[in-house]
């Protein structure tokens, strides 16, 4: 079975084993241990992650200290700042470990490398880019658009596995909406669930 970084590349281009290889040197292991962060805000993101396995999660804190959670990630997810890594501008987003995390990074030299080895990687990366922006336009017609309901049903059709791998705070915090109000959704699609048609 391939590496999952292997498996996420070819899902949209195709490597023989040696560009895979030399895509790989490019990547440098890191651990995350749980609770730690990968990334504060304020700092330069210096690395695109792609995570092997692990949960972590991005966000942004308002000034009474509350977060507000931009993106998840887990195993076969890349994470980063990417304004700041583009830029060389400070991060917008905190980048914390939910769990303990293997992750591979690939910091701005060995990224532009790639791209010129590679070219195919510019492809990878655009398609990558361009969906991932397709999704937060796709978010954010949902948060003016939909009621906390809609944007949960929403979020459980298109990404289930993020429901069920982090605590229902921050699934509130993504979704626009206080965990009670959160709870009260999920107590309610019970309900309706288990009444007989």
């Amino acid at each position: 079975m391939p590496e999952p970084l292997r498996q996420s590349i070819e899902a949209t281009i195709a490597l023989s084993d040696a560009e895979f290889a030399l895509a790989r040197a490019m990547f440098t292991p890191v651990a995350v241990r749980k609770k730690a962060l990968l990334l504060a805000a304020g700092e330069p993101c210096q690395a695109i992650y792609f995570i092997e396995r692990g949960a972590l999660f991005s966000y942004a804190a308002d000034a009474r200290g509350d977060i507000h959670v931009v993106q998840f990630g887990i195993d076969g997810y890349w994470i980063a700042d990417l304004s700041s890594f583009f830029s060389g501008a400070p991060a917008l987003f905190t980048i914390e470990a939910l769990t303990d995390s293997a992750l591979l990074a690939i910091d701005g030299a060995g990224f532009a490398r790639l791209c010129d080895e590679l070219p195919k990687f510019e492809r990878l990366f655009r398609i990558q880019l361009q969906n991932a922006y397709i999704e937060l336009q796709r978010r954010i017609a949902r948060t003016f658009g939909d009621d906390g309901q809609r944007r949960y049903l929403a979020l459980l059709a298109q990404h289930p596995e993020i429901v069920q791998r982090f605590p229902q705070y921050l699934i509130a915090s993504y979704l626009g909406i206080k965990p009670q109000s959160l709870s009260r959704i999920r107590r309610a699609l019970r309900h309706a669930a288990d009444e007989p048609m």
